[in-house]
């Protein structure tokens, strides 16, 4: 069964089923007051302790800790080069990508590194008041010069950020000037309930404001109601937001508040827009197939109507969340993410919890041999085999 967004595999139960005869260990149950000490930075001994805890019990699930951030490329938008695919960054999934006025290349993108989480917990860090909480869901950007190296882009921050889970995170223009990011996200107190994030479930996508990219103030609610992962494109004051659904959302002013309307008429999800130099605007999703191919349409009028495009722009177990960036030769870069080697869709129970008896998947969706040794699949969370220097499929 193809997973519908990283994000929809965050809210798994704590405990997956165990690949012996031995019972679980009794998961640690989720305290609303201990998620705010550690996102505050202001954990004691004990609260690390037990955290250290919920994230091993959340690790063998689906999640970003489980994908990896890649960049490829496209001539037209139709025919995608993912033969020489790199892997940009481990452990990181949704990647939204824009060049600022600097022009310097800004990732943003969703951090499972959980070894990177538990060092910044450990050190009673303020970070995750910027970010997040690795583990359930925090956000943080690359830097490059060209759009083809990265590193980390240490100034990203977002001010006001909602305390508890933040996802999917897409920046587009202000018609004013400056820039809005937008993302969903869990309060604490809908955080630590059962079924937060249940497929299906509408959430609530936030918004904040920058004028350089990595300074960003809490702005508020745009939206009520998509799932997961928005894609957000706007022609002057009239501004379409697609989400995980497909469903479809619309704003009036420029992109600050939209009204949820539903569903957008294809069953998909990580959807993304591309416009055209013809002016044409495409928009890309991956299919709720097995495998998750990635799917377009086209609309010749600015987005308010669209006509399906026939066949697959890619081939199910290879990618997904597309973000386009224009390529000074012609085309675009495409980053995107998908699960690390060995690993697909398939991987998981009911989107959620590891399966051990799921077929590993190499490149294109193809089986490939369990490790040496192991006579299963992978074990989530190990070390992951070198790149093969193709199209990945983890």
């Amino acid at each position: 069964m193809t997973r519908i967004l990283f994000g929809l595999a965050l809210f798994a139960a704590c405990s997956g089923e165990s690949s012996t005869s031995e019972a679980p260990p009794k998961p640690v149950p989720y305290d609303g007051a201990l998620f705010r000490r550690i996102f505050e930075g202001t954990g004691t001994d004990e609260d690390l302790r037990r955290w250290e805890q919920i994230l091993e019990q959340r690790a063998p699930h689906a999640g970003p800790q489980h994908e990896d951030l890649f960049r490829a490329w496209t001539p037209d938008g139709l025919d995608f080069r993912l033969e020489d695919a790199v892997r940009l960054r481990e452990h990181a999934a949704v990647p939204d990508v824009v060049r600022g006025p600097d022009g310097k290349v800004r990732l943003v993108y969703v951090e499972g590194d959980l070894a990177r989480g538990r060092a910044i917990y450990r050190d009673r860090s303020v970070w995750p008041r910027y970010h997040g909480l690795i583990g359930f869901g925090a956000i943080d950007a690359l830097v490059s010069e060209d759009g083809v190296s990265f590193t980390q882009e240490l100034r990203f921050v977002v001010e006001g950020i909602t305390p508890g889970m933040a996802v999917d995170p897409v920046v587009t223009p202000r018609t004013e000037g400056g820039w809005r990011l937008y993302y969903v996200g869990v309060g604490i107190d809908h955080l630590v309930q059962d079924g937060a994030w249940a497929d299906g479930a509408d959430h609530v996508v936030y918004s904040a404001t920058s004028t350089d990219l990595l300074r960003w103030m809490h702005e508020g609610t745009a939206v009520v109601g998509p799932n997961a992962d928005p894609a957000v494109w706007c022609d002057g004051a009239w501004c379409l937001m697609v989400s995980t659904g497909l469903d479809r959302s619309v704003s009036t002013d420029g992109g600050k508040r939209f009204e949820f309307q539903g569903s957008f008429g294809a069953d998909g999800f990580a959807p993304a827009f591309l416009e055209l130099p013809d002016g044409r605007l495409r928009l890309y999703y991956n299919a709720k197939e097995q495998g998750g191919p990635l799917r377009s349409m086209i609309s010749t009028d600015r987005g308010r109507t669209w006509t399906s495009e026939p066949g697959d722009r890619v081939a199910p177990y290879l990618l997904e969340a597309p973000s386009f960036l224009p390529r000074e030769e012609g085309g675009w870069w495409v980053y995107y993410h998908y699960w690390r080697d060995g690993l697909s869709g398939d991987s998981w129970r009911e989107g959620f919890a590891f399966n051990p008896d799921a077929p590993r998947r190499g490149p294109g969706g193809k089986p490939v041999p369990p490790p040496p040794g192991s006579g299963r699949g992978p074990t989530p969370g190990g070390p992951a085999p070198a790149p093969a220097g193709s199209s990945p499929a983890p």
